[in-house]
């Protein structure tokens, strides 16, 4: 029922003209709605005015973060590299400011190591994050779907599902029903692909 709004909402401080210092965590807010609309060229944009604007006002306690948004934006349009160079840039400032924030970069070691690395990078970063976000789970269902490990991604990507608040858990749908269909359990793909089909026709989005 909130979709429309969230959209004005989004679209506005996207295209806002003047923004300020104190637009900075909106602005890390509204990517968050243009993912959850699954509006891929709004989170690239928002994603990179974040970064320009913390440079440009010198605001080194966001930047680490923001440079980390843009770096997921970059991996989901597929240039690793690119996104690597963001996270080492987030890393070297979130180290030289005291607020390190590897836990991003999970999904971009899972897409691009190899699968004992993946894991292992996974599970190296989890042990130092206590707030046991559900991107963990989510990251190790997409290793093992890679490798035909589909039992395993199953349960990892329902787990994913489970631990992420608000139920907010597109992604892991995704992998979930990948798994679920190639393990025969045909009715539980049908009942993961509802809530996601419903997640995404709000979007109405080529990446949707």
């Amino acid at each position: 029922a909130g979709t429309g709004l969230l959209r004005s909402a989004m679209v506005a401080l996207r295209d806002s003209q003047h923004l300020e210092e104190s637009d900075l965590r909106l602005m890390y807010l509204t990517a968050g709605i243009a993912t959850s609309l699954w509006d891929f060229d709004s989170w690239e944009t928002i994603a990179r005015r974040t970064v320009e604007l913390a440079r440009d006002v010198g605001a080194l306690s966001v930047l680490p973060q923001a440079l980390a948004e843009w770096a997921e934006c970059t991996v989901a349009a597929g240039d690793f590299p690119a996104a690597a160079m963001l996270f080492a840039e987030a890393d070297v400032i979130g180290d030289a400011t005291g607020q390190p924030g590897e836990h991003s970069r999970t999904v971009l070691d899972a897409l691009s190591c190899e699968y004992e690395e993946a894991l292992a990078r996974i599970d190296l970063v989890e042990r130092s994050d206590l707030k046991g976000v559900y991107l963990y789970d989510y990251a190790r269902a997409l290793v093992h779907n890679a490798v035909g490990r589909y039992e395993a991604a199953m349960e990892l990507a329902q787990r994913a599902c489970d631990r992420h608040p608000l139920g907010a858990r597109g992604r892991a749908l995704i992998e979930f029903v990948e798994a679920a269909v190639r393990c025969g359990e045909d009715e539980r793909a049908k009942s993961a692909l509802e809530p996601l089909v419903d997640r995404t026709q709000l979007g109405g989005t080529d990446w949707a």
